[in-house]
């Protein structure tokens, strides 16, 4: 954005704030995406091609000027649940892309997630860990009610750590070594913190496998990509759908870009198309380590109201089929 822009763009936020109070309330969320026009003309223009066109699989927006204060040791601290004018701003402009949604099995059923390092979490593959690398992945890939959109603002990010992006466009997947990839010859699990939530909510992990899928679907040209490396595998003794898991991680992992958010800054990435993940860095816990608020949306609410407990809900319980036990996996993703 322009200063100009970036002026009317905190203006706003801070308007919202005030009249709103809460982000996620349901006066918001059902306004929002009718407030698109007191967005910047430069960012509601980005937006719309974003959205119908088909040549970007990832967009950043930037100038907003945001501060924080310190960043919270955890997710469920209560500077971490405060409302920020920065909430406001990222779910205004997820609301142009579609609705608001979480799980019931993350961070408490919050529609704003919070990214950050938490103590003991360091070596995981969630938003959480800090000393490993956080593996490329389609968010929350286990699920066929996953969200189309994902966006992630910045508070803090002092050493100008990288979220990592690719684009399945960035590789071209139309070769028979990329065809078992369009075959339903994989499985998927959910990941370690949806795992942990839903084990502490007492459900069986056994009911947790979900039935075998694509990683590739729709055209070889311009395909979806549902990918989650640490979580997934080939069913078992496919030799030939492993090796094109294995390629196409390493193909999509050589087209990486890093993308720092600095405060203020907003990535979203179109779930369908493009993976992210985040590089590894060492953890301080002094307040000022890396800090995002994350929103995901969806483009059509109603397709997850099998999975609400209520209509005006937008938090989804996880939904899986069972994997037959003659399919079952030893290992993947633990």
């Amino acid at each position: 954005m322009t200063p100009a822009e970036s002026q009317a763009a905190a203006t706003l936020a801070e308007s919202l704030l005030a009249r709103f109070g809460d982000p996620v309330s349901s006066e918001f969320l059902e306004t929002a995406p009718f407030l698109g026009g007191e967005l910047p003309e430069s960012v509601a223009r980005a937006i719309r091609a974003f959205r119908y066109g088909d040549a970007t699989d990832a967009l950043v927006i930037s100038g907003l000027p945001v501060t924080a204060g310190p960043t919270p040791p955890h997710w469920n601290h209560p500077d971490a649940q405060a409302p920020h004018m920065a909430d406001f701003w990222l779910a205004l402009i997820m609301a142009q892309l579609g609705d608001a949604v979480s799980w019931s099995s993350l961070q408490g059923g919050q529609l704003v997630n919070n990214i950050l390092p938490i103590q003991k979490q360091e070596n995981l593959q969630t938003g959480h860990s800090s000393d490993v690398v956080l593996d490329l992945h389609i968010e929350d890939a286990f699920s066929n009610l996953r969200c189309d959109h994902l966006g992630l603002i910045s508070l803090r990010n002092d050493d100008m750590i990288p979220t990592t992006a690719v684009g399945i466009s960035s590789i071209d997947v139309t070769g028979p070594e990329y065809a078992p990839l369009f075959e339903p010859r994989y499985v998927i699990h959910p990941d370690d913190e949806h795992l942990r939530n839903l084990r502490e909510a007492g459900v069986n992990e056994g009911e947790l496998l979900a039935a075998p899928t694509a990683v590739l679907s729709g055209s070889p040209q311009a395909p979806d990509v549902r990918l989650d490396p640490p979580y997934m595998s080939a069913l078992p003794g496919d030799v030939e759908a492993d090796r094109a898991l294995q390629l196409l991680i390493m193909e999509l992992s050589a087209n990486v870009e890093d993308v720092a958010l600095a405060p203020g800054e907003i990535l979203i990435v179109d779930n369908h198309r493009a993976l992210h993940g985040r590089k590894p860095f060492t953890a301080r816990y002094d307040g000022t380590d890396r800090w995002l608020r994350r929103l995901t949306t969806v483009k059509d609410l109603r397709r997850s109201r099998v999975a609400r407990s209520e209509a005006s809900s937008r938090i989804i319980d996880p939904v899986l089929e069972p994997l037959p036990a003659s399919l079952e996996l030893t290992g993947a993703g633990r």
